[in-house]
């Protein structure tokens, strides 16, 4: 593989992480960021993160899954 090819292969691979983590983690922060202070106001409140199985296991055919 030339250095060329290789480095958009990997630029490829670091923007899926990053659209990956975009969703799956940093939406998650700012809700969290957002519904907090309103929690803290009103004395309680609880924040349930819901997740997928297939943050556990490995799927060969699934290049990104967080």
């Amino acid at each position: 593989m030339q250095d060329g090819a290789y480095g958009a292969l990997v630029k490829s691979f670091i923007e899926e992480f990053r659209e990956q983590f975009e969703t799956n983690f940093f939406s998650v922060v700012r809700m969290i960021q957002k519904v907090a202070p309103i929690m803290r106001e009103q004395g309680s409140g609880n924040i349930v993160n819901i997740s997928s199985v297939a943050g556990k296991i490995w799927i060969t055919s699934i290049n990104c899954i967080l």
